[in-house]
């Protein structure tokens, strides 16, 4: 099996332009499902008492989802055979690349919280210099085509380094202001990874992890009990409360691991349709949750999804991935009713289980997709396919039509997507004089959505560009 799954590359791509989308879309009177749930328009004050989700709030549980998935497809083959003579030496160090990779995270969001754009946006000097820091990051993290000799890689690497430890130290560090969202990815991706390493023969143990989890996030707010201890301890950089998370990234493991026949069907007719209903399951989850007829929805995702899953019966992967979306979904439908109904502010344990259920299918549906042949935007076949003798054939990249689309392009690059939006495109149209212009037209606020889109689908392009360039962040 090829370790690259285009298709989660597409959904962390899809959730990168997401995120992007939502953060430039002006705060004009848009539809409210323009906006997170619990910030509606016109004012966008928290009110946690709207409950329901929209789109935007999808975005996150499928970056986390996607990282899930991506844990046993990065750590699967650096794992050493019992008998190798330097067992212990590679298992050290395959446990010191887990913890300097979350601790790298987790120093990219302190460096994004003090240097990016949106700090000061009227001051055109802050600007100049978000935009150099967002080529100095991007540096430090660079990884080059295997053809440029790997003494230039890391001098730029250094160079990178350097320069963004100079910017953070020029603009003044305040270690308790970082990007929250690159925080909660840097620890769950810790202790996401290092559950998986201990479970990875023994998914019933990591099943009990999710229920562990979910059954302290519950009994959190309840008085007394070691659920307080455990979610409000602090070390500075993270909480305890953040690993509620590890709900939706061991979910995503699941997802990654690798089949024990890679059985994929021929019916591509039943592998298509069945893909179709995992994609109608999580637009029509979503609108049922933020119209808030839950009853309704939850009846007919109950039909959709066994019927979905009759579909796809004889492709193992496809069932892989919409047994995990339907279940949890539904699951998500049963706990609606705690705390008044689901929200991602103030978090709610069916939005924890339920979401990520979404993201799933939305994976289903992209890869059913690009195995049927519609790739739409090239996203690109995520798995070999079969021949018309049952044989596997080629992979990933050995020819033109396999070669990975836009989507999957720009999920290849998400922390270098992540550096763009923050200091990239914020300063680049504030520079430019676009962002006044843009302010000057007697424009709908439907238009300025539409430049909103534009300036997304840019950060895009500069993500896709880099990653056909072979040219990575990695942390």
């Amino acid at each position: 099996m090829n370790r690259r799954d285009v298709s989660l590359d597409a959904l962390r791509g899809l959730a990168l332009l997401g995120m992007a989308l939502s953060g430039l879309v002006p705060n004009a009177i848009l539809p409210a499902w323009m906006y997170h749930a619990q910030l509606p328009p016109p004012t966008h004050a928290l009110n946690i008492e709207n409950y329901g989700i929209t789109w935007v709030d999808i975005v996150f549980p499928a970056f986390l989802v996607a990282m899930g998935a991506a844990i046993p497809l990065s750590l699967q083959s650096k794992i050493p055979a019992e008998d190798d003579e330097k067992w212990l030496s590679k298992w050290l160090a395959l446990i010191g690349g887990i913890l300097w990779r979350g601790l790298l995270i987790m120093g990219l969001a302190l460096a994004v919280e003090t240097l990016k754009g949106s700090r000061k946006p009227e001051d055109p000097a802050w600007q100049a210099g978000a935009l150099i820091m967002f080529f100095a990051m991007a540096l430090a993290m660079v990884r080059f085509p295997k053809a440029v000799p790997k003494p230039v890689e890391w001098f730029a690497r250094t160079l990178g380094l350097a320069v963004t430890a100079y910017g953070m130290l020029s603009a003044g560090i305040d270690p308790k202001k970082f990007d929250v969202i690159l925080m909660v990815l840097g620890n769950v991706s810790i202790t996401g990874s290092l559950i998986w390493l201990v479970t990875r023969n023994h998914p019933q143990g990591r099943l009990a992890a999710i229920v562990a989890v979910t059954a302290l996030f519950l009994a959190y707010k309840l008085p007394g009990g070691i659920a307080k201890v455990i979610f409000d301890f602090d070390w500075g950089f993270g909480k305890g409360m953040y690993h509620k998370y590890l709900i939706m990234v061991l979910a995503g493991t699941f997802l990654g691991e690798p089949l024990p026949a890679l059985k994929r069907s021929r019916d591509r007719v039943a592998v298509g349709l069945g893909a179709l209903q995992a994609a109608l399951g999580a637009v029509g989850a979503t609108v049922g949750f933020f119209l808030r007829e839950i009853h309704l929805t939850f009846f007919l995702m109950l039909l959709l999804g066994m019927n979905a899953l009759w579909t796809v019966r004889t492709d193992a992967l496809q069932t892989r991935a919409q047994r995990w979306g339907w279940t949890l979904l539904w699951l998500g439908f049963l706990l609606e009713p705690i705390e008044g109904g689901i929200r991602k502010d103030w978090t709610s344990v069916s939005y924890l289980v339920g979401v990520p259920g979404i993201a799933c299918l939305i994976y289903a549906g992209l890869e059913g997709w690009n195995l049927t042949g519609r790739q739409i935007g090239r996203l690109a076949v995520s798995r070999p396919t079969l021949d018309e003798t049952g044989g596997r054939v080629r992979g990933i990249g050995d020819d033109e039509e396999n070669r990975p689309g836009f989507l999957a392009l720009v999920g290849q690059n998400p922390l270098l997507g992540y550096i763009a939006i923050t200091n990239l495109a914020f300063p680049a149209v504030r520079l430019s004089g676009l962002e006044q212009w843009v302010k000057d037209q007697p424009w709908l606020p439907w238009e300025r959505a539409g430049y909103a889109l534009g300036v997304t689908l840019a950060i895009g392009a500069v993500c896709a560009l880099a990653s056909k360039a072979r040219v990575f962040c990695r942390a």
